[in-house]
């Protein structure tokens, strides 16, 4: 019960990081200049390259060389469904939480064969 009150909190955790990390960007999809240059500004969806890197950095160098907008499209819609399983996997061990000490407290959580052993 405690591991899953820890992987809970590592969830929200890293759910609430994704989310503010990704903010600014209006729409993974969108075709739109502001959309495209908010997905290009972004660390997660930019492959982390700083203006500074487009010419020295040979990740950064390899991305500019293919169409940007349709390498970043991909990642920012993983980005986003990561951080939505962050906040499902929160909630499913939450569940998890309140099952264990619904049962704890009834006294159906009995230790099992191998424990007493």
């Amino acid at each position: 019960m405690v591991l899953d009150g820890i992987a809970a909190v590592v969830y929200l955790v890293a759910g609430i990081i994704l989310t503010s990390t990704l903010k600014h960007v209006s729409s993974c999809t969108s075709g739109s200049d502001d959309a495209t240059a908010a997905r290009e500004d972004n660390k997660v969806t930019n492959f982390g390259c700083n203006e500074n890197d487009w010419l020295t950095n040979d990740v950064c160098i390899q991305f500019v060389k293919d169409t940007k907008s349709d390498r970043m499209k991909p990642r920012c819609q993983r980005a986003v469904t990561d951080y939505s399983f962050d906040f499902v996997g929160f909630t499913l061990c939450l569940l998890m939480v309140f099952l264990g000490h619904v049962l704890a407290r009834r006294g159906g959580s009995k230790p099992t064969v191998a424990a007493q052993i």
